[in-house]
C-alpha cells in the first residue's frame, strides 16, 4: 500500500477536470471483514458495534498513529524553511558568576544562524463514514473528509495534496467526487494501483528470467508469443494492476478501436472492450471475468484463428 503522495496523483486531476461543479470532496470507499470489524479492529474510525448493531460515525479525527499528515492533522507542524536565507537568532542562558553559583549568576547570549521556520496550525478535519453495502462475512464503508474544497481557489492544489494523503495513510485508497455525490461499492475497484509500461516491457531481463522461473519452457513461450503478437498491432499505451479478472494478472493494451485485456499465461482467454464503455475499461477490468462481460466486453479464446480475430477487433473501424 502506497503511504503517502509526493504530489497529486495524475487519476485524480484528470477526474477533477472532468467535473461540472468546482466544488469537490476526498473520499475513500473500502471493504472490511465483518469478523474483524466486530473484534474491534476499526474502532479507531469510530466503527464498531454497539449492543449488536453497527453505527456509523459522522465525526472522528483521524488517530495520529496512521501517518504524518494525521499527526499533522491533529497538532499542526514545523516547517524548516531552507530555501530561505538563514538568520541570527539570540540565545540567553544563565551562567554561574565565575563557575559558583553562591557568588550569583548573569546571563549570556550567543547569536546563530538558523533557517527560518513557519509554524502551520492543526487543521482539525474530521472524517465520516457511512455503510454502503453489508452482506454476510464483509462490509463496504464509504468515508468522506468533512470539508468541501474549491477548485478555483487559490490554495486549492495545496489543500488536496494534504487531504488524499490523510485518507491513503489511514484507507490505503483515495478519489475525489463533486461535493454532495453518493458515494457506492463499485468504487473500491478505483483503488487499483495501474503501472504504465513501456513497449517491450516483457523483454527486460529481470522480468525474463522470472517468467521462465515461474512458467517454464511451455508457459514462457505463450507469455511472449502472445504479447509479441499483440505489441505487432501497435497499442498505444500499456498497463499492469494489482491482480484483476479474477486472481491473475492481466495487462492492458490500449487501441484506438477498443481496449484489449490479455494474460499470457495458459488456460486464460483474453477481454476486449469496444463502444461506449471503453473509457471505463479501468473499472471494468477491475473487477471479476463474469462482471467484465457483463458489462460489455467480450471474450476470445487462445484457439484456432484468434490471433485473426483480435486483429480484426483492434482495426475493425481502420
Amino acid at each position: 500500500m502506497k503511504k503517502n503522495f509526493r504530489k497529486i496523483p495524475n487519476y485524480i486531476l484528470v477526474k477533477i477536470r472532468g467535473f461540472e461543479s468546482p466544488k469537490i470532496e476526498v473520499a475513500s470507499v473500502v471493504l472490511y471483514k465483518k469478523d474483524q470489524v466486530k473484534v474491534g479492529k476499526y474502532k479507531k474510525f469510530g466503527i464498531e458495534y454497539k449492543e449488536n448493531h453497527l453505527q456509523p460515525v459522522t465525526n472522528i479525527e483521524p488517530p495520529i498513529s496512521s501517518g504524518k499528515y494525521s499527526r499533522r492533522n491533529k497538532f499542526g507542524s514545523v516547517i524548516k524553511r531552507k530555501d530561505l536565507p538563514m538568520v541570527v537568532k539570540t540565545f540567553t542562558h544563565e551562567s554561574p558568576n565565575f563557575g559558583d553559583w553562591s557568588k550569583g549568576s548573569h546571563d549570556v547570549s550567543l547569536d546563530r544562524n538558523v533557517y527560518q521556520k513557519d509554524i502551520i496550525e492543526p487543521k482539525h478535519l474530521t472524517i465520516s463514514s457511512q455503510i454502503l453495502t453489508d452482506r454476510d462475512d464483509e462490509i463496504a464503508f464509504g468515508f468522506k473528509i468533512n470539508e468541501v474544497l474549491e477548485a478555483k481557489a487559490p490554495d486549492f492544489n495545496e489543500k488536496l495534496l494534504f487531504d488524499i494523503n490523510l485518507l491513503q495513510e489511514n484507507f490505503g485508497t483515495v478519489e475525489v467526487v463533486q461535493s454532495g455525490e453518493k458515494l457506492t461499492e463499485k468504487r473500491i475497484y478505483s483503488k487499483l494501483d495501474w503501472e504504465v509500461l513501456p513497449p517491450g516491457w516483457w523483454k527486460d531481463k529481470t522480468i525474463l528470467e522470472n517468467v521462465k522461473r515461474k512458467l517454464g519452457k511451455q508457459g514462457s513461450e505463450y507469455f511472449f508469443d502472445r504479447n509479441e503478437f499483440i505489441e505487432s498491432l501497435s497499442p498505444s499505451e500499456r498497463y499492469i494492476g494489482n491482480s484483476y479478472l479474477g486472481n491473475r494478472n492481466y495487462f492492458i493494451y490500449i487501441f484506438t478501436n477498443c481496449v484489449v485485456a490479455e494474460c499470457p499465461q495458459f488456460g486464460n482467454a483474453l477481454y476486449v472492450l469496444k463502444g461506449p464503455k471503453t473509457s471505463s475499461w479501468k473499472e471494468v477490468f477491475s473487477s471479476n471475468k463474469r462482471q467484465a462481460l457483463n458489462a460489455g466486453a467480450s471474450r476470445i479464446l487462445h484457439s484456432g484463428r484468434w490471433k485473426s480475430k483480435l486483429r480484426s477487433e483492434v482495426e475493425g473501424d481502420k
